[in-house]
């Protein structure tokens, strides 16, 4: 399952006595391990509002893969589930996305949103980073290089990388007044013109993706979203509203090899990311 950063996630473990009926343990415990594997051990309520039925409410504040181990004593039990934190990114809104799918039905919605940011990764495979975020600490390989491309360019603007620096002890480091900045490519340049040496490198903290999304671009990542829909559109009954954790494990089913529709590809091959320039 996967949560936006920011929204509870509702944490739930059963307890069963050797018959299988509910029954309230002697101890309860959770154990939180996030992303950094750093962990948290929360107070849990016992006994339980629901007789053996232990919740808690936990506010995603990262972005990545935990853990939920519960145990118990009185009786022994245990188990262990998994959440994805994920930062939510679209570069349409639902309204949009909802009136191109003609889908007036609210139930579907977070089917929809799901689709909608794997939309729009696909359209960045080819377009570069839409939606902008901040990127620390990216490694760049290497000894010796003229110019640098950053992996997830385009950047926000001329200013919005703050160093390069060399990953060895007293190497040398590289301000933004040291460097020529290219924000479409994403590249930099020594302004000495002596080039980037004694790598590998890292990148201090830079701002990534487009202020403005150009209409074609933004009309392609509705075109993809039109053929990710494709099986939803014979869905009936019960089946054509998915459950949450359905509706939010969607963006892990588009497959590796997935090829956006010709239709896209003709909007968003004009704003193709740039190579070195």
């Amino acid at each position: 399952m996967a949560i936006d950063v920011g929204q509870v996630y509702p944490a739930a473990f059963q307890v069963l006595d050797q018959n299988g009926a509910p029954e309230n343990a002697t101890t309860i415990t959770l154990v939180i391990t996030k992303p950094d594997q750093t962990t948290v051990t929360p107070a849990v309520t016992n006994p339980p509002v629901v007789t053996g039925l232990y919740t808690y409410n936990y506010t995603v504040a990262d972005e990545g893969l935990h853990a939920f181990g519960w145990s118990s004593t009185g009786p022994v039990a245990a188990k262990t589930d998994y959440m994805h934190g994920r930062r939510y990114r679209s570069a349409v809104s639902l309204a949009e996305a909802r009136d191109f799918l003609n889908q007036a039905d609210t139930r579907r919605d977070e089917l929809i949103r799901s689709m909608m940011m794997a939309a729009t990764e696909e359209a960045e495979k080819i377009t570069g980073t839409l939606v902008p975020k901040t990127v620390a600490g990216e490694w760049v390989n290497g000894s010796y290089k003229d110019v640098i491309q950053v992996q997830e360019g385009p950047l926000l603007s001329a200013t919005a990388v703050g160093s390069l620096s060399s990953v060895w002890a007293g190497g040398p480091v590289w301000a933004l007044a040291d460097l020529i900045v290219n924000p479409e490519a994403g590249t930099l340049r020594a302004r000495d013109m002596l080039g980037f040496w004694w790598g590998p490198w890292t990148l201090g903290t830079y701002q990534c993706g487009r202020a403005v999304i150009p209409e074609p671009v933004r009309h392609g990542i509705l075109e993809i979203l039109w053929d990710l829909w494709t099986p939803q559109r014979g869905a009936t009954g019960d089946e054509a509203y998915p459950t949450l954790g359905e509706a939010e494990a969607y963006e892990y089913q588009v497959p590796s090899t997935y090829h956006p529709p010709p239709r896209a590809m003709a909007l968003l091959e004009a704003f193709e990311r740039p190579g070195f320039g």
